[in-house]
């Protein structure tokens, strides 16, 4: 999670928030401390067309793949194009986003299975 630098105690709120709200397990989060401009330009080169709002945040969470693609749907059934994830629709988040998630974590174990096949022939 990209945040401006200048936000540590909001950031440290979310954390505690997250944690006692929900019981959040956070070791595979990151909070990535950064300024406003990187995350401008950063937040650009996922080319959506959703905005960021004048705080430099939006609701939307987006899936960025271990090559640092932005992840998302082409042929959603709702909205057709889906660039992020609306973090303020539950529905969203717990049906599309978990099997987005589901689908390339499923890649990445075919890609495992491949290589070892590869090493152990």
């Amino acid at each position: 999670m990209l945040h401006d630098k200048n936000d540590n105690k909001a950031i440290e709120d979310l954390k505690s928030d997250l944690v006692s709200g929900v019981g959040t397990d956070l070791k595979n989060w990151n909070f990535i401390p950064t300024t406003q401009s990187n995350i401008k330009m950063i937040f650009d080169s996922f080319k959506t067309n959703i905005d960021l709002d004048n705080n430099f945040s939006t609701p939307y969470v987006f899936i960025v793949d271990r090559n640092l693609s932005l992840r998302g749907r082409d042929d959603d059934e709702d909205i057709g194009m889906l660039f992020g994830f609306n973090s303020q629709s539950v529905a969203e988040i717990n049906n599309k986003m978990v099997d987005d998630v589901k689908i390339i974590l499923a890649e990445y174990r075919l890609a495992l299975k491949k290589n070892d096949s590869l090493f152990n022939e």
